[in-house]
């Protein structure tokens, strides 16, 4: 396929996701940060050396009516030499007869401590913002009996919202804070005296990657911590393989331990993920141990390598005598 072939394919592909009418909740769209890092840190935009352009679709606790799905079109690049990095994304989400449309903007900065780089800078320290309109709607013809309170509140509502992250990364190691759902007040379907407060959202995570010669191993871990709601810690080790060709074939197997009010479940998990030229293909399954619900996960992605003037390599860039250039 050519280059104008395979954007346009992303494209009207994305757009017959984004028609049909959906619905869902926002930490269910966040659980794919494998594959798409920028959904739990707007630090993450903008921070390898190409853009990328994301598909994300993910079916949630398979066998239930009306269980919760998730269509995610992501888009992201450096800027200014990487430097600067943007990022948008499109999200539309199903959780029964609740739905959760929204835009999502996020901007970096990358403070490069390192004098000379050839390809990615080895210690830097980033900072972004995010911001994100969201809709949420109840369907119009779920009533109920009239004794949900909600009945009686507008079937609709918009909301805007924040979110702020910072990523430090030296040598492989990588320790990564970010905040969201910084408004105080609920959506309006949601400021019910009944309803609790879920906010702020605060998510840690950190990773150590490690290159041996063509392989990798890179332990990782997540906590998610929101208040009035589940806890959430993720424990992964991803190994993976680059070939002489550059492909690249890795797999990130863990566990997943959720405590939700008095109920503790945990979950296994395995992501997959293959890149090829500027293609990208990934997989995630998340399968319930124990815990109150038993049903599976499956996600699927796929991606779009690109390079915009003015990022990696877009600009002729200076030399030293070793070769290596710099900002």
């Amino acid at each position: 396929m050519g280059k104008l072939t395979i954007p346009t394919f992303l494209f009207f592909l994305a757009f017959s996701f984004f028609r049909t009418k959906l619905t869902a909740q926002d930490v269910y769209v966040q659980k794919a940060y494998v594959h798409v890092p920028n959904l739990i840190n707007p630090s993450f935009s903008g921070i390898n050396l190409k853009g990328r352009a994301n598909l994300w679709y993910q079916s949630q606790l398979l066998g239930l009516k009306n269980a919760p799905a998730t269509r995610l079109l992501s888009v992201e690049s450096p800027l200014l030499s990487g430097r600067v990095g943007v990022g948008m994304n499109l999200i539309n989400d199903r959780n029964g007869f609740t739905s959760f449309n929204a835009v999502e903007f996020n901007g970096a900065y990358h403070i490069k401590f390192d004098k000379y780089y050839e390809e990615k800078s080895n210690h830097y320290l980033s900072f972004g913002l995010g911001f994100k309109v969201s809709q949420y709607a109840i369907d119009m013809d779920v009533r109920g009996d009239g004794t949900d309170p909600r009945t009686n509140e507008p079937l609709n509502s918009g909301f805007v919202d924040f979110s702020f992250g910072s990523i430090y990364f030296k040598d492989g190691f990588t320790l990564g804070i970010s905040l969201y759902q910084l408004r105080k007040e609920n959506p309006t379907l949601f400021r019910h005296f009944e309803e609790p407060k879920s906010r702020p959202l605060v998510y840690l995570m950190t990773s150590y990657e490690k290159d041996l010669n063509g392989f990798w191993l890179k332990p990782l871990i997540l906590l998610r911590s929101e208040e009035n709601a589940d806890l959430q810690a993720d424990l992964q080790l991803g190994v993976g393989i680059t070939m002489a060709n550059g492909s690249k074939f890795w797999g990130m197997p863990g566990f997943r331990f959720l405590r939700r009010g008095f109920k503790d479940g945990v979950s296994g998990m395995l992501s997959l993920g293959i890149t090829h030229n500027v293609l990208e293909f990934g997989y995630q399954w998340v399968y319930p141990m124990n815990g109150l619900f038993r049903q599976q996960t499956h996600g699927i992605s796929l991606g779009y390598l690109f390079q915009l003037p003015g990022s990696f390599g877009g600009q002729s860039a200076k030399k030293n005598k070793s070769g290596k250039s710099f900002f």
